[in-house]
């Protein structure tokens, strides 16, 4: 627990009379033990990962870099990461097979081999997760922040007079079993959205001589024009392009929202990267009427009134390991508020399912088959919030068709009405500023356990007490 904080919340943290149940733990929960002799249990689940698993056995995540046999190295997550200290790089394995070898090529149309380059990277104080080189070349920063189920490298474009184009060397294992993605976003300073050219070039399949596995290697480009979508029309959010920016801008981030320095930038959430597939992205988001689907990678995601314009929030929790027919102690879902616009009045329900389908355009918060059982929820200030969630979750779980490990989603949907803006922002999983995702917390009792005696052709269900 100690070596999550970032994952587990301080309110969740003080379990020091409780005695973890080892042998439930999966990739993103923990099972307590309150009162055995009576059954009595509670459930911490989060979205996204907290153990990875090494000889058959789920092991804390610990996303310290430590520096070991030249290289800068992580290795207690779901892949292990070997970050380069002689070029701007890193080695990618997951623990499940495949691996991928990211290496910057060049900067502005010059090769580094042509490039005095500052190539020094430095673990980021008081963020042991966090690498950064500084001042690459003049004005360019580069970062690399690592998650549970991802590893990303930024860039920090800090004056107009700094390189704009980026280009990687990227050999991906064929087996794919983690995934380079080939797409890059970016904001300015004033969190508007960088038009960035993205394109791969081909340069065909070799066998690694290290592995002996079939490795395709990529060139992937990302170069900003110089162009920002600023909105010219708030009430219809009309965007038009201009080249009147704020620097720095942070290549691979979706929100810009504070700075490390007074020159650097902190991005927050990313699309250029190594992960795993299993990634948790899509289970936290927000539908929208101005976009009209589902929105699910952001520094954070809303729900309530904007300039007319709906959001709903939507959280899914996957493998919930609480049997059918228990009785729900207590059960709360504890959130990070980001901001607060106006005052938003929000009604959650759950997916009144017994097992909660992935949210997608067509699979939206607004259209799900509610719960009887609602929580009104009214955020006033942001910060850390607890959402009672006792008699919804009981709902859920008395469904004749609920099994434990099916998945649980819950819609934060808008109840307000009128005129302005009244917006609740909460931290999203996709975030990489250390903000904890949501978290779901349930204390149950399970039922007590049947016994089927066999007599010949008559079964006997005995219920032991």
């Amino acid at each position: 627990m100690k070596k999550n904080p970032e994952i587990f919340p301080a309110e969740f943290l003080p379990h020091v009379d409780l005695q973890e149940e080892v042998d439930r733990r999966t990739i993103n929960s923990k099972t307590y033990s309150i009162d055995a002799a009576n059954n009595r249990h509670k459930l911490c689940k989060v979205i996204g990962a907290i153990h990875y698993k090494e000889d058959k056995e789920w092991k804390e995540i610990d996303l310290t870099i430590k520096d070991e046999d030249g290289f800068f190295v992580v290795d207690k997550t779901l892949y292990d990461l070997k970050i380069f200290k002689d070029k701007i790089g890193y080695s990618y394995k997951s623990k499940q097979g495949g691996r991928i070898d990211v290496m910057l090529n060049s900067i502005g149309d010059i090769h580094v081999n042509d490039l005095s380059l500052n190539i020094e990277p430095k673990i980021v104080k008081d963020k042991e997760n966090r690498l950064v080189w500084r001042d690459t070349v003049d004005g360019i920063d580069f970062f690399m922040v690592l998650r549970p189920l991802k590893a990303a490298m930024y860039k920090s474009i800090k004056n107009e007079d700094a390189p704009c184009k980026f280009v990687w060397d990227v050999y991906e294992d064929i087996t794919k079993n983690a995934a380079f993605v080939r797409k890059t976003v970016g904001y300015d300073k004033d969190k508007n959205r960088m038009e960035i050219k993205n394109s791969i070039g081909d340069k065909g399949v070799f066998k690694s001589k290290e592995t002996g596995n079939d490795y395709r290697h990529l060139l992937f480009t990302e170069e900003f024009t110089g162009r920002v979508a600023k909105i010219k029309d708030k009430k219809t959010r009309l965007k038009r392009w201009s080249t009147a920016l704020e620097y720095p801008t942070v290549i691979d981030a979706n929100v810009i929202e504070k700075l490390w320095s007074n020159d650097v930038c902190f991005p927050a959430t990313i699309d250029a990267t190594a992960l795993e597939y299993i990634t948790a992205d899509v289970d936290d988001g927000m539908e929208t009427t101005y976009y009209g689907h589902w929105l699910s990678r952001g520094s954070y995601f809303s729900q309530g009134l904007y300039y007319g314009y709906i959001d709903h929030g939507g959280l899914r929790f996957q493998t919930i390991g609480v049997p059918q027919g228990s009785t729900i102690n207590s059960a709360a879902m504890w959130v990070k508020v980001e901001h607060i616009l106006g005052t938003p009045q929000i009604k959650v329900y759950a997916d009144d399912v017994d097992d909660a389908a992935q949210w997608a355009d067509d699979n939206l918060p607004s259209g799900v088959t509610r719960t009887t059982a609602y929580k009104n929820w009214n955020p006033t200030t942001a910060g850390s919030t607890i959402i009672s969630m006792t008699n919804i979750i009981q709902e859920i779980i008395s469904r004749g068709g609920w099994g434990s490990g099916n998945d649980m989603r819950f819609a934060l949907l808008n109840d307000k009405t009128g005129a302005g803006n009244h917006i609740a922002a909460i931290w999203d999983y996709c975030n990489l500023y250390g903000e904890p995702p949501a978290l779901l917390v349930i204390e149950y009792t399970a039922p007590p356990p049947t016994l089927n005696i066999n007599h010949g052709n008559i079964t006997r269900i005995v219920v032991a007490i």
